[in-house]
């Protein structure tokens, strides 16, 4: 079927790059998005709720990113918006618009972090996505860490990680725990900071290591 093999390793890329092999996560989206049909993956959006297209992209912006290439990796990332403005699916903007404040907080960016975290969540309240709506409050937080607002980001974070185990994930809380770790020990909260980072390793110990460098 036409499309089906961009879809196929859209699910490749993705569990690579979470797995943090973003070599193997960059071949798996160069392949499909080869593989891409704008007309099949509108017909898949019906079963997958999303589309793979501008979500190959975004993945594969930050995979570009995390080897060396970040200039690359932001033309991916823009790229990505574009294609997903074009397909008018809310939920795949949802995830774009988190996707980007993940790009913008590995560049230290803070007030397009923030504002990506606050993007996220007016879209995924409105759609009642809680994960989403939780990992917009992580992305916010993470704008006010890089900007140095640790005390106004510790308590974005204890939601986001709240909301994250409430849908019964575990994908993500890896990064945010260590966010957390990082904002609490800014502010003198030093046992808690190690107790949080203890718990950031634990989360990743299923196999999540795209963020095990800066953990």
């Amino acid at each position: 079927l036409p499309g089906m093999k961009a879809e196929a390793h859209w699910a490749r890329e993705c569990t690579s790059f979470f797995a943090g092999d973003f070599a193997t996560a960059r071949e798996h989206a160069e392949i499909g998005l080869a593989h891409y049909d704008r007309a099949a993956s509108v017909e898949f959006m019906k079963i997958t709720q999303q589309g793979c297209g501008p979500l190959m992209l975004a993945f594969l912006g930050q995979s570009l990113w995390k080897l060396g290439y970040p200039d690359q990796g932001l033309a991916k990332m823009t790229d990505a918006i574009a294609m997903c403005l074009d397909l008018k699916h809310p939920f795949t903007q949802t995830v774009i618009e988190w996707q980007f404040g993940q790009y913008d907080d590995f560049a230290r960016l803070g007030k397009q972090a923030l504002e990506q975290g606050r993007k996220t969540c007016a879209l995924a309240d409105e759609l009642a996505a809680a994960f989403y709506s939780g990992l917009g409050l992580g992305c916010q937080a993470d704008g006010l860490r890089r900007l140095g607002r640790f005390d106004e980001a510790i308590p974005l974070l204890e939601r986001c990680l709240a909301s994250t185990k409430m849908v019964g994930a575990r994908c993500t809380l890896g990064k945010y725990a260590g966010s957390l770790a990082e904002s609490l020990w800014r502010v003198g909260r030093r046992e808690e900071a190690w107790k949080t980072l203890d718990e950031a390793f634990e989360y990743i110990s299923s196999g999540e290591r795209h963020m095990e460098a800066e953990l």
